[in-house]
């Protein structure tokens, strides 16, 4: 018996126990990673995979929309967690707190996953017209997605 590791097109993770005797199957249609079984890489390798998919920081959102204070700016953090948390998406696959270095300055920052970027853009207070001018954007978009189906 083997363990089969592969990723999907979304870079989910999938694994499957399976005899030896039929892992071309697997092989031709997929990349994949075996392990003998009792081998369990899964944890170290899910938390490579989620890295990869956390391209953002959110410090760029904070220079971008010109975010007017701090705290203001980690509230919208704050929501965008309790939206992914609500919709039972896990948090650590979207948001990772990091400490970065800046002019010799260290400084608390988030890696951010393209969900959760765009979730902060959104949550942020309605006292930046940035935020506002966003959310009209997204809500004009999704309209414009329904009348086009």
């Amino acid at each position: 018996m083997m363990i089969v590791i592969w990723l999907d097109e979304n870079f989910h993770f999938h694994q499957k126990r399976i005899y030896l005797h039929s892992i071309k199957k697997y092989w031709m249609q997929k990349s994949l990673i075996v392990f003998n079984d009792g081998f369990k890489p899964l944890g170290r390798l899910e938390n490579l995979l989620n890295e990869a998919r956390l391209s953002y920081y959110a410090s760029d959102i904070f220079m971008e929309f010109g975010f007017s204070s701090v705290l203001d700016f980690q509230e919208a953090v704050q929501k965008t967690s309790k939206v992914l948390n609500m919709a039972k998406i896990p948090t650590t696959e979207h948001i990772r707190i990091i400490f970065r270095d800046q002019n010799h300055q260290i400084f608390q920052d988030w890696k951010l996953s393209h969900l959760a970027y765009h979730l902060i853009k959104i949550n942020g207070t309605i006292d930046n017209q940035n935020v506002v001018d966003y959310q009209i954007k997204i809500f004009s978009l999704f309209e414009a997605a329904i009348k086009g189906n």
